[in-house]
């Protein structure tokens, strides 16, 4: 038997759904035998409780529910602002976990399992307590106090417990609950404490049983073909998307939450949206890497005008700038010169592009160039399509 163990914290029911693609993802991926075990607080009511039990149970799974005393770690929620309190329950899992179960797996619950756990089960530990990932360089606070160094400071999204060796005497909670009274300004509470804990007692397993999302985005190491995909400070694209991404909709689909997100239309819309706003964009990526086409920039002393000037080299036949503050018509910006906008009437149409580049103003904007006889998305684009700044995220 397989042991595995999440925790939950989720007052406004928002965070479970992730909870259930992560255990979804787990047990689609394996033939193996599977005992999961949900340490959660008050926040999780009986209705979310039995949805991820017909999940379980629907894999043939089983599944225990284990309720945690919001007494036990309320005096550290300051300390967690900026995450879930539910990441200081795992300092608890020897003491609630049964005796019987000598070792388990511990996984947060921004997971995508892409393998069969079976292969993370059977990891050797040897002589050590835990095993987890190295994690990347980030300077946390036991390594600032020159308690651990950087390349022994593991991450403990993803981790093996040997609970027979801990529980012979070592007292793990109460050591995690000493490190979080002594260090108030802890970086990641748990993890911390974790590693001050268990710093002579982890053993590392390759980066694959716990992969970072943003090591695909940031293009720093190669995707593994089988691995466990943690979004640790990251969330799901749905643009852009990486293979973490797709999995997660993949995984949600086969969830009551994902069947009730697409059954609604939410996720569709929202999809379909960003697939618009996509095919805009690469229609003025081709217009604006064309010289024939004149381009005309509205606002081009806008904050956006330097990231604009990132992606398309202002030589490729970028002409002027217009604006309707006369102030700026004897001045220049990034070379360009600034005239009246009724100077892109004297323009024929078909010949050229206007890009706004304005925030405030562009609804105005776009009145103005309606109002010359223009046609949105085929004369005029708004340039903040183009610059993409705020990805669509789920």
């Amino acid at each position: 038997m397989i042991h595995v163990c999440f925790a939950i914290h989720d007052k406004n029911e928002e965070y479970v759904k992730y909870l259930a693609v992560a255990i979804c993802s787990l047990l689609n991926n394996t033939s193996s035998e599977v005992t999961v075990h949900l340490l959660h607080d008050y926040t999780l009511s009986m209705k979310m409780k039995m949805k991820i039990r017909q999940l379980v149970e629907g894999c043939n799974k089983t599944i225990n529910f284990y309720e945690i005393s919001h007494y036990d770690f309320c005096e550290y929620e300051k300390m967690c602002a900026q995450f879930s309190v539910a990441s200081l329950y795992r300092l608890k899992i020897c003491e609630i976990l049964p005796n019987s179960v000598y070792k388990v797996i511990y996984l947060d619950a921004d997971i995508i399992v892409n393998l069969d756990i079976k292969l993370l089960w059977e990891f050797d530990l040897g002589e050590s307590f835990i095993a987890a990932r190295k994690d990347l360089p980030n300077n946390p606070f036991p390594v600032r106090i020159g308690a651990i160094p950087q390349d022994k400071y593991f991450n403990s999204g993803v981790m093996i417990y040997s609970l027979e060796k801990i529980r012979n005497g070592f007292d793990a909670y109460r050591k995690c609950l000493s490190c979080l009274r002594k260090y108030q300004e802890l970086d990641f509470p748990d993890q911390d404490a974790l590693n001050l804990v268990f710093y002579n007692n982890v053993t590392f397993f390759p980066r694959k049983f716990n992969f970072f999302s943003i090591e695909i985005r940031n293009k720093t190491s190669e995707c593994e073909d089988e691995c466990i995909f943690h979004f640790a400070g990251d969330k799901i694209m749905l643009d852009n998307m990486e293979i973490c991404d797709v999995l997660f909709l993949y995984y949600l689909a086969k969830t009551p939450w994902g069947k009730e997100e697409f059954s609604s239309g939410r996720l569709r819309k929202l999809l379909c949206t960003r697939l618009d706003e996509l095919l805009i964009y690469r229609s003025i990526i081709s217009l604006v890497s064309t010289r024939s086409i004149k381009k005309i920039i509205w606002s081009p002393k806008s904050v956006l005008m330097g990231k604009l000037a990132e992606i398309i080299p202002l030589d490729l036949n970028v002409d002027y700038g217009v604006d309707n503050d006369k102030c700026t018509y004897k001045s220049k910006f990034y070379g360009l010169s600034v005239k009246n906008p009724k100077q892109i009437k004297k323009e024929k149409r078909g010949t050229y592009i206007v890009i706004i580049l304005s925030n405030r103003f562009v609804d105005d904007i776009r009145r103005v160039l309606l109002s010359f006889g223009l046609q949105e998305n085929v004369d005029f684009y708004d340039g903040r399509k183009i610059l993409m700044d705020k990805p669509v995220t789920y």
